[in-house]
């Protein structure tokens, strides 16, 4: 139970983080990090069971879209969510962030205060561990949570993937 977020019944921040310990040793791998888009607006609209009920679909929408056993999904904080991909490279890792975003749209959860779109949205950003690469799982949270705020600077709802040379945000306290 210590590992399984409590709401949303999938793996939670503890076990992210053990479960990152052990995938050190692998040679590739991605990472994606999601966040609900204007999900503070959401709960401040809507209220927050109807927030609790949002999360409990986006984990759901998330979980379904994953193909494989080794593929994960785990709670990170708050509406922020991240699925650890092993042995998949960027493209195999873009395209099923891109499901994930129209599995999302599909739910059709309705966001009055959204000023992305009328129902509920996720942002995705996608970083990649090629094979030999030395960095390790953290770096690669830190270059995935580069990627997601760079999705939200360019408008939501959308994928971006980590290219060297990207930096931190210089405010990353904004709207989700």
């Amino acid at each position: 139970m210590s590992y399984i977020d409590a709401l949303t019944g999938i793996n939670n921040r503890r076990s992210f983080d053990n479960h990152i310990t052990h995938e050190n040793r692998m040679s590739a791998g991605s990472i994606l990090m999601v966040d609900v888009d204007m999900f503070k607006l959401y709960n401040d609209t809507l209220g927050h069971q109807a927030g609790d009920q949002a999360l409990i679909a986006v984990a759901r929408a998330i979980d379904e879209t994953l193909m494989r056993s080794t593929d994960l999904v785990f709670r990170y904080g708050g509406e922020e969510f991240v699925v650890t991909l092993p042995n998949t490279l960027e493209e195999a890792a873009v395209s099923l962030a891109a499901r994930i975003i129209l599995n999302m749209q599909a739910l059709n959860i309705p966001h009055p205060a959204s000023i992305v779109a009328t129902v509920l949205t996720v942002s995705v950003g996608v970083a990649t561990r090629s094979t030999g690469e030395n960095i390790d799982y953290l770096e690669l949270v830190e270059r995935a949570d580069k990627a997601l705020y760079k999705a939200k600077r360019t408008g939501r709802n959308r994928v971006c993937v980590y290219r060297s040379g990207d930096t931190t945000p210089p405010n990353k306290k904004m709207e989700n």
